[in-house]
């Protein structure tokens, strides 16, 4: 079984085992491996009817520099000798941030066979939800040390907002190639910050981030990514 719980202070995932047919259980082990004090929660479980492994899909908050960003990913953790030890791999592109007025639940899942794995997951962004999936084959995880299995990008990039023009919200995407303290901010013409979108630790990885302008007028703004030693800015138009 497994489950999460706040008794360490943050919310963490926990397995338990029993092999007498529930007489009695191992004791709690916990499943993600941070040491970040984040939140990960929303959990659950499968194992694989061929190969035995063990595997277990959730929220989680770990790369979050601030304990109060409820931007959120989506982690696998995966077994391979009945539960003694885990490993974590992240396997969302990108975080978001739920909405306490949007109704979320618990919407996660996860199942495999003879190696094949696939978890399922909901995500909220721009007050949508949406359903997603990132199928699996077992050898990627057996035979990685990173754990992010998405594909890593060999240089710092930053792409230009889409759409654009937008009205009023619009996609940013950007790429590291190492683990960075990132910032992306948005500026006006006056060079006056606009908005915080990023302000945290992140893993290498391609990421996106929303940006809503209906609070602000119609006219050009700026955004600029600073990562590491890396600092880029494009042009955007809001027309309303």
């Amino acid at each position: 079984i497994n489950w999460s719980d706040q008794k360490n202070g943050d919310t963490d995932i926990y397995f338990s085992r029993s092999s007498d047919g529930g007489d009695t259980w191992s004791a709690p082990k916990i499943v993600n491996n941070d040491a970040s004090g984040r939140d990960q929660f929303f959990t659950w479980m499968c194992t694989d009817p061929v190969t035995g492994v063990i595997y277990i899909v959730f929220y989680d908050r770990r790369e979050n520099l601030n304990p109060s960003d409820l931007s959120t990913q989506v982690y696998l953790a995966r077994s391979n000798d009945g539960g003694i030890t885990f490993k974590n791999y992240k396997i969302s592109e990108s975080s978001f941030i739920p909405n306490e007025n949007v109704f979320f639940g618990d919407y996660i899942n996860i199942s495999a066979y003879n190696g094949k794995i696939f978890p399922i997951w909901m995500r909220c962004d721009n007050n949508i939800m949406s359903i997603w999936t990132a199928p699996i084959e077992d050898m990627q995880l057996a035979t990685t040390v990173s754990k992010n299995i998405n594909p890593i990008p060999s240089t710092f990039s930053l792409d230009q907002n889409y759409p654009n023009p937008f009205n009023p919200s619009t996609l940013i995407n950007y790429q590291l190639p190492e683990k960075s303290i990132v910032r992306l901010r948005v500026y006006n013409l006056l060079g006056e910050k606009i908005a915080d979108l990023v302000n945290k630790i992140q893993s290498a990885g391609s990421y996106t981030v929303n940006f809503n302008g209906s609070n602000l007028s119609s006219g050009v703004y700026f955004f600029r990514l600073e990562a590491n030693d890396y600092i880029a800015s494009k042009k955007m138009l809001l027309i309303k």
